[in-house]
């Protein structure tokens, strides 16, 4: 599967070393640590998502050595991970509250509009994600 342009390549390898690690069930992570000579703890960190203290991002060794050890762990489809955000099943959910939204604002009043706007407008500053547009996703 190809990155996601919007995604860069350690969020894509963690997502599918997460694909990877679910697919051996329990003790999915203990199996995948004792395979590529890592301690569990170690394991678990590279699982962290971005921005998280202690987070271990998967470098191109560990890329190398997963590969060698698990061939084709990178092949995954991102729409069957669920933390994945462009994924089609959050895009049906993300649609679905914005009709929610839509509706509720429907039904209030201007008073009611202008702190929704308000509110919107904060959001869309804070969060970079909100600046894009439902065609960009």
């Amino acid at each position: 599967m190809i990155c996601n342009e919007m995604m860069d390549k350690y969020e894509f390898r963690r997502l599918a070393f997460k694909k990877l690690i679910e697919s051996f069930g329990d003790g999915g992570q203990a199996k995948v640590a004792k395979a590529i000579a890592k301690e569990p703890s170690y394991v678990n960190r590279m699982l962290y998502p971005a921005g998280k203290p202690g987070k271990k991002r998967i470098g191109e060794n560990t890329v190398e050595i997963l590969s060698n050890c698990f061939p084709g762990w990178l092949d995954i489809d991102l729409d069957q991970v669920n933390e994945n955000p462009f994924s089609a099943r959050a895009k049906s959910e993300r649609e679905r509250r914005i009709q929610e939204i839509i509706r509720l604002i429907r039904e209030t009043d201007n008073q009611g509009i202008e702190i929704v706007l308000h509110s919107a407008t904060l959001m869309y500053e804070k969060f970079p994600i909100a600046k894009q547009t439902p065609s960009s996703l």
